[in-house]
């Protein structure tokens, strides 16, 4: 054989040897991909008894600090709003009529005093009244209006004459909600308080 054609030989012999590697490589790869991968398995451990029983009495007691942190938060809330406001002032409005504020039993609570002053309304009146006094005298306690009864009672006969009107006016309104004829007088309130009448 001639020289060239062992050197033919000689190269395809290497190249085949040379690709039996990467063939095998390729295989042992398919085969690794091909294998279920293996989780290890990490034993549970239980709780003994004794730490379970020592967790359960901490957050026994994270609950009952909590819980009496909350009533603490709204005692104190609760205090705060029972405090008299000494800067606290009736809410006067555009009117501002006079009223008279005082305990309804005198005799009981002498040391409530009786007050002359303007506000918008009666309920403001008592809403001040009941916010601006304490009982017991000295306590700092706004009044407490179920054991301490308080009387309004407006003293300006603007106020009354408002509240005359306002039943007069109802009056008119149902009147016209039923159909009814209207007196002259009530006509004339009508025309005049035309906007009142049908709420405007």
């Amino acid at each position: 054989m001639s020289q060239a054609g062992k050197s033919g030989n000689n190269g395809g012999n290497q190249a085949g040897n040379q690709a039996k590697p990467v063939e095998q490589q390729a295989s042992l790869a398919e085969s690794l991909a091909n294998q279920v991968p293996i989780t290890p398995t990490v034993p549970r451990v239980e709780s003994d008894p004794e730490t379970m029983e020592l967790r359960r009495r901490l957050e026994a007691a994270e609950k009952a600090l909590k819980d009496e942190q909350a009533r603490n938060a709204e005692l104190m809330e609760l205090e705060a709003g029972r405090k008299i406001s000494i800067n606290d002032k009736p809410y006067v409005g555009d009117a501002g009529y006079m009223f008279e504020v005082g305990p309804r039993d005198r005799a009981k609570f002498p040391e409530l005093p009786i007050e002359k002053f303007k506000a918008t309304d009666e309920a403001e009146a008592k809403r001040w009244y009941l916010n601006s006094h304490d009982y017991p005298k000295g306590s700092g306690i706004v009044i407490d209006p179920i054991a301490i009864v308080v009387d309004v009672k407006c003293i300006d006969p603007r106020r009354n004459e408002v509240i005359l009107l306002a039943k007069r006016l109802g009056v008119i309104r149902s009147k016209l909600d039923r159909g009814q004829q209207l007196t002259d007088e009530e006509t004339g309130l009508m025309i005049k308080y035309e906007a009142r009448v049908h709420n405007y």
